[in-house]
């Protein structure tokens, strides 16, 4: 479920969850239809194990590895 919390980086807390791949859809769907009730750009992140746990607060967005994950998981959450 949801969780209440500060960004590491950013410093500005907010609800948040941690989605498996195979489910960003979905929420997304949900977040549109039950929660904001309209067309909303949602903001995302995508970790990986080297994202999550690093004391340097390095972000997926840096990793050429990740591009197309990261650029497939960010369309779903902006208005077209």
């Amino acid at each position: 479920g949801y969780r209440w919390g500060t960004h590491s980086i950013h410093n500005f807390k907010a609800w948040y969850i941690e989605a498996p791949e195979s489910s960003i859809e979905e929420e997304v769907r949900y977040l549109r239809s039950d929660i904001y009730q309209r067309a909303i750009n949602i903001p995302i992140e995508v970790l990986d194990a080297y994202t999550k746990y690093s004391i340097n607060n390095q972000t997926s967005e840096n990793h050429i590895k990740y591009q197309e994950k990261i650029s497939w998981a960010k369309s779903l959450c902006q208005l077209q």
